[in-house]
């Protein structure tokens, strides 16, 4: 989120480098995979966390991740989303004043303690105002429960050296096929080999005035970027590499890019 051309295409070469869900799909780039699943009355069987239990239909604005949709009927009031995997999933972050940013397709692959996980393959296209690239290699996107960030996670490959690029964000927001947060800024970023770092500090100066961030999300936002920086250095999961690296591996190879909502034209 840079405010100046040269800093957007820097931006721009570290990002490209870069319902109810079921049994995992086949395995692809990796030999680890997910089995443990759990059966329900709801015509479908969940998805079940890489590790961890598994979580239940609570009342909780979050999407049920299923290997087939359920019959008519027979989906639970808290399942206000209803995704199976492989189902697309639309990804758009907005600036805080409701502005468009970035915009990804993604497809579903499931959910775990760390939150709901999202696949682009490369040869994905994705685009902000004044900006767009293809991604050259596959990531996933976790997208957590409640908190101030989204994590995309890469593939090996590819021109850039970027593994990790975290987005301090407003909490996500679901709707059905679609699934929505404000951009506040700040990036965690991880190279090869290199240590994280917090990115576009500046431009969180800049934005929180000209966006008038609230003092408690102007602090929600410092504290995530401290958190989740310690978090990637640490190693822990889901940055520590194998947590992506299974989900990566459940992407099914079949699976085409999705293009983004409002594409633009050429």
């Amino acid at each position: 989120m840079h405010s100046v051309m040269a800093t957007a295409a820097r931006r721009s070469a570290s990002r490209s480098s870069g319902g109810h869900c079921s049994s995992p799909a086949p395995d692809h780039r990796a030999s680890s995979r997910r089995s443990a699943s759990e059966s329900t009355s709801q015509g479908g069987t969940r998805v079940s966390p890489a590790q961890g239990r598994p979580r239940s239909a609570s009342a909780e604005r979050w999407p049920r991740c299923w290997t087939r949709r359920p019959p008519a009927g027979q989906v639970p009031a808290a399942a206000s989303v209803v995704v199976v995997v492989g189902d697309e999933v639309q990804v758009a972050f907005t600036k805080y004043d409701g502005s468009p940013h970035w915009h990804i397709g993604t497809r579903l692959l499931g959910e775990d303690e760390h939150g709901t996980w999202l696949h682009s393959p490369a040869g994905t296209f994705t685009w902000r105002p004044g900006l767009a690239f293809t991604y050259d290699r596959a990531n996933v996107l976790c997208v957590p429960r409640g908190q101030h960030w989204a994590a995309t996670l890469y593939d090996g490959g590819g021109a850039s050296s970027v593994v990790t690029y975290v987005d301090i964000t407003t909490p996500a927001v679901w709707s059905p096929g679609r699934v929505t947060m404000s951009d506040l800024d700040l990036d965690v970023v991880q190279r090869t080999g290199e240590e994280p770092f917090v990115d576009d500090e500046d431009e969180f100066e800049l934005h929180r005035v000209r966006y008038a961030y609230p003092p408690d999300l102007q602090a929600a936002a410092r504290a995530a970027s401290a958190s989740v920086l310690a978090a990637v250095a640490a190693r822990q999961a889901p940055f520590d590499g194998p947590t992506a690296s299974r989900w990566l591996a459940q992407a099914d190879p079949a699976w085409a890019p999705v293009a983004p909502p409002d594409r633009p034209a050429g």
